[in-house]
Formats: C-alpha cells, structure tokens, sequence
C-alpha cells in the first residue's frame, strides 16, 4: 500500500465529479440496479441465476454440461464476453472437489487468483492452444469471482471495471485508509488486493455513519458502484449521439435515470 495524496476535486468517473456516499445514494443506486436487473419481473435476471446457482451443489458432485450452462448464462447476463468457453468449463469441472470446499462459508478468497487463468487446455486427446496478446493464457477475473459470487455472495465482491473505476475515482478524491496508510489505485488482476481495497472503502464510508450493512454489504456495494457508472456511461452515449459538448454534473444524471426509469433522486424529491 502506497500513500496517496488525496484531492476532492479528482472524485471524477469520466469526468463526472461523483456525489459523496450516503445511505441514500446507496438505497437510489441499488434501486437503478433493481430496474437494469429487471427485478421483480419474469425476466429477473438474479432470480434466472440463483435456479442454476444452488448452494446444494457444493455437496455434490458436477458435470460438463452443468458448467456449460452455469457458465454461458452467467456469461450472457454480465456480458462477460468469454472466448475460451470450453477452457473455462473444464478448469472448473477438473478442479470441482476443490474449488466447492474454498468457494464455502467461511471462503478462501485466494481461489479466484488460483481459478482466474486459463491456459492451453486438452478435452478428448486434443489440445486447444489459447493465444491472446501474445500470451499463451488468458485472465478471467471478472467472470470467476461472478462465478463464485452466486454461490458465496457474503464473502465473494465482484471484481468489475466499471466499479474498480469508480473506486478509484473515490481512492483518488477522499483516501481511503488501511493500516495507517493511503491505499494506492495499484490492484489491476489481484483478486486479495481487491478485496481489501473493498473492504477500506467500506470502512471509510461507515465512518460517515452506517452507509453499508454488514449484512449483504458486497452486494449493496456491488450494486450501488455499477448502477451508477453504468448510467454515467450511459448518459455520456446518449449525449455523443445528441452531439452535446457540455460539461456532464452528477444531476444530470440523476435527470437521466429518472426520465428512463421514473426513479427520483433524494434531492429532486
């Protein structure tokens, strides 16, 4: 952990300066999430997850053709645009008896820094080579710790880019503070690294009051960090295509969802 110096006017996701955490903005974001998910309807996204996803497998034993479509659903659902399908599929099924034992209560949140990569692979005598970038192996990160989220969602936070941005946004404004020290934007592909920055973030944000349960508090946070860089992201789009060149504030944001999914901002209340 390196020290930092922080500066509030470099709290920015795209160039948008962020609002500070509230339990509000938390429970507004989470909300947003709730209708990008499709929540409560036929098509709830979590729900067509949690039928495949049952902590009963952790007790039993798996299959190829389980992995398969465990692995393609949760694939097409967070767009995590796997290229080496069968690769990953079968790390996961060779390595089954050990992967469940760390995936439970209390987890070894190391397995996803031991699952993430996948190399050259052989099913049925032939062998597939994996070739990206000139690396003969290819980091899967984001989708391992999605994987391991479903059925451990208490300690599995899921590593994403749009929230590493937005942590980083945050770290780079306000500082968040680990063992006395600063903690440094330094945790590209380390899944421990991660965890402990989530975890600091958590803790920084609770000093203000208890923005974030224990209870569920990967989860709420997971939500409420995506939700939001997602509509930012969103919004930029939506203006490019307008041929808007005007500075974007956080409220018109706050506009934005509201005219796309009739959700009201605490200030505009």
């Amino acid at each position: 952990m390196g020290k930092i110096k922080p500066d509030k006017t470099k709290c920015c996701y795209k160039g948008v300066s962020l609002p500070d955490p509230s339990k509000q903005e938390v429970r507004y974001w989470n909300d947003v999430w709730d209708k990008y998910n499709f929540t409560g309807t036929k098509y709830d996204h979590d729900k067509a997850l949690d039928s495949l996803f049952s902590i009963e497998d952790l007790s039993k034993p798996t299959t190829p053709q389980k992995e398969y479509v465990k692995c393609c659903t949760l694939n097409h659902l967070y767009s995590t645009n796997i290229k080496y399908m069968d690769g990953l599929v079968y790390k996961i099924f060779k390595n089954w008896k050990k992967y469940k034992v760390r995936i439970k209560k209390p987890a070894d949140i190391k397995l996803i820094d031991d699952m993430k990569k996948i190399g050259n692979y052989k099913i049925n005598r032939k062998v597939y080579s994996i070739k990206t970038k000139n690396k003969d192996s290819i980091d899967y990160i984001s989708f391992c710790s999605k994987y391991c989220r479903r059925y451990n969602p208490k300690d599995f936070p899921i590593y994403d880019g749009d929230v590493n941005g937005i942590l980083k946004a945050y770290n780079n404004g306000h500082g968040f503070n680990k063992d006395g020290e600063y903690v440094d934007n330094n945790w590209e592909n380390n899944y421990e690294k991660f965890v402990a920055v989530v975890d600091a973030f958590i803790k920084w944000c609770n000093k203000k009051g208890n923005i974030i349960n224990e209870k569920n508090k990967y989860v709420k946070l997971d939500h409420w960090l995506w939700a939001m860089a997602k509509a930012i992201k969103e919004y930029i789009e939506d203006n490019k295509k307008q041929n808007k060149t005007t500075k974007i504030k956080i409220e018109d944001v706050y506009d934005f969802v509201k005219d796309k999914f009739s959700i009201e901002h605490i200030n505009n209340v």
